[in-house]
This record gives structure tokens, C-alpha cells and sequence, in this order.
């Protein structure tokens, strides 16, 4: 008795379906065996999309934040806001602050007050831009976590904000703050004050201005938000 070895050949078809032969050694002959399609995983069975979403109570919380974001803008945007702050306003950097006492013994006093007042200018005339992001930010933040929303104290919930935001505000902020030290002229009279600064100090002034502005700032809205 022979045993026949059958070779199978698989021809894919259309539409995901394949066509199996069995071809007889010694012939060209081949006969179709079996058409098979593909088995797909059935759509009961597929795991889901998740959606991350602000958990309930993230609209109150959110409301808080608005209304201390309020509360700072409208206090460190008026007048004098920055600049007659006994706690915000924006003194010298350090470099400058080293050799203040120098410069104002050789009669640079009003040049040093100058470029004071300006700095403190610009923060206040960056307030409304900078109120508009952060409560862009804070519109657009997902709460998922419940523990965020145990505390709604203002400390508490400006401490949130400033973790999870603060390096989206800086860059969102940063060219706020450089179109308001044009606008205000304290580019001008930092470029005097680093010539003259030059002139005194062996290493000249590496303060970023606008970094520097920048910082104390938000340094300042996140300190009144949490009050």
C-alpha cells in the first residue's frame, strides 16, 4: 500500500479569506481542501478607551482659585501695587545690590531708584496679561486626584495650582513680561545701570532681566492667591 504525502499550498484571497490546496507528489493536480477566514477579536471583548477627566467638585475648586487669582491681580495691578508693597516690591538683583552701597557714594542713588521703580512698573503693567493666563491655566487644569479637593483652603489650593502650573505660566509669561520692560522703559535704564555697573564691578552684570522680573511676579500673585 503507498502513502500519498500531500504538500499544502496556502493562497491568500480577498477580503482576509484563504484557499488551502493539497498537491499529489509526481502530478501538477491540485484540489482545494478548505476555505478559512481569519477569526477577529469580537468588539465586546476590546478593552475600552480611557477618558481622563476632572473629577466632580473640580468646578468649585476651580472657582476658589478664581476668585484668589482675582483678589492678587486686582491688588498688585493698581497703582503703586508692586512698587509700594512693603512685601512684593521688586528690589535690585543681588550683583547690583553688592556694589549699591559704591554706586550711591559716588552719586549714582537716583540711577539705582530708577531702574527700582521701573522694574516694579513693568510687574504692574504685566498684571492684566498675567491674570488672563493664569486663569486660562487654571480652566484648562484636570483634577484627578481626590485628595486635591479634601483642602480647599486658599494656601492649600495655591500651593496646587503653583506645583502643577508654574512652569506653564513662566513660559506663557515670560514675553508678557519682555513687551513690558520696553513698554515701560526699563530695558533703557538697565543698559545704564549695567554700563556705569561695568565700570565698578570686575565681572559685568549677568542678571535675566526678564527671568528675574518674571520670577518675582508669579512669586507675588501665588503669595497673595494663597491668603
Amino acid at each position: 500500500m503507498k502513502i500519498l504525502c500531500y504538500t499544502l499550498l496556502i493562497v491568500p484571497l480577498v477580503s482576509g479569506y484563504q484557499l488551502t490546496f493539497a498537491q499529489v507528489p509526481g502530478t501538477k493536480t491540485q484540489s482545494p481542501i478548505t476555505v478559512t477566514k481569519p477569526t477577529s477579536k469580537p468588539a465586546s471583548t476590546l478593552k475600552p478607551v480611557t477618558r481622563i477627566a476632572s473629577l466632580p467638585g473640580a468646578a468649585e475648586y476651580k472657582t476658589i482659585l478664581s476668585t484668589q487669582l482675582n483678589k492678587a491681580a486686582m491688588l498688585l495691578g493698581k497703582p503703586d501695587g508692586f512698587l509700594k508693597s512693603p512685601e512684593h516690591q521688586i528690589g535690585l538683583p543681588d550683583d547690583i545690590k553688592k556694589v549699591e552701597t559704591n554706586m550711591r557714594a559716588l552719586g549714582l542713588g537716583k540711577l539705582l531708584d530708577d531702574a527700582t521703580t521701573s522694574l516694579n512698573r513693568t510687574a504692574e503693567d504685566a498684571m492684566p496679561e498675567a491674570k488672563t493666563i493664569y486663569q486660562d491655566i487654571i480652566n484648562k487644569l484636570l483634577i484627578t486626584d481626590p485628595a486635591v479637593l479634601n483642602d480647599k483652603t486658599n494656601s492649600a489650593s495655591a500651593s496646587w495650582l503653583k506645583k502643577n502650573a508654574s512652569a506653564n505660566i513662566q513660559i506663557r509669561l515670560t514675553p508678557v513680561i519682555e513687551a513690558s520692560l520696553n513698554k515701560t522703559g526699563a530695558v533703557k535704564k538697565w543698559k545704564d545701570l549695567a554700563t556705569v555697573y561695568g565700570k565698578i564691578s570686575p565681572s559685568p552684570l549677568g542678571t535675566d532681566l526678564t527671568g528675574y522680573v518674571t520670577g518675582k511676579v508669579m512669586k507675588a500673585i501665588f503669595a497673595e492667591m494663597a491668603k
